[in-house]
């Protein structure tokens, strides 16, 4: 172990005694001045081991997301997320070359398929489809 590894192996230490201490001891005057672990009580609910296979519209383009967090676009490798690792995710072309990237109803963000890159969607509160949010990236600027 290096010494690059002693300071994350302590960073983490710490950072478990911050999280013990915020819930554990700490009062919380939302709380009637108790710790939130007082409070604290897992769900009743069960959790699937897998979440059930999500249904697509037939237009998206759907992609498996691998255990690296990458899917297939063209014959390269895109980065999405490892969370989605082994979920399928589903792009639906709003522009020519420009994607809205899915995991099942939830918009995550635009993919521009000329550039190869991913961007945020510009933030909807009401009114408008998340599929027409946003705007392409502006080919004039590099991200």
């Amino acid at each position: 172990m290096d010494a690059t590894d002693n300071g994350l192996v302590e960073a983490q230490y710490y950072g478990c005694c911050v999280v013990d201490l915020y819930n554990d001891d700490r009062p919380h005057e939302s709380l009637g001045d108790r710790p939130p672990a007082t409070r604290y009580a897992p769900s009743a609910r069960p959790l699937p081991a897998r979440l059930p296979q999500v249904e697509y519209p037939g237009h998206y383009e759907i992609r498996r997301v691998s255990s690296a967090g990458c899917v297939s676009w063209n014959g390269r490798a895109v980065f999405l997320s490892e969370v989605l690792g082994g979920h399928d995710v589903g792009f639906e072309e709003v522009d020519d070359g420009i994607w809205t990237l899915y995991f099942a109803t939830i918009p995550l963000g635009r993919f521009d398929d000329r550039q190869g890159s991913m961007h945020p969607l510009a933030t909807v509160t009401r009114g408008r489809s998340a599929s027409s949010a946003g705007s392409a990236p502006d080919r004039n600027t590099k991200s």
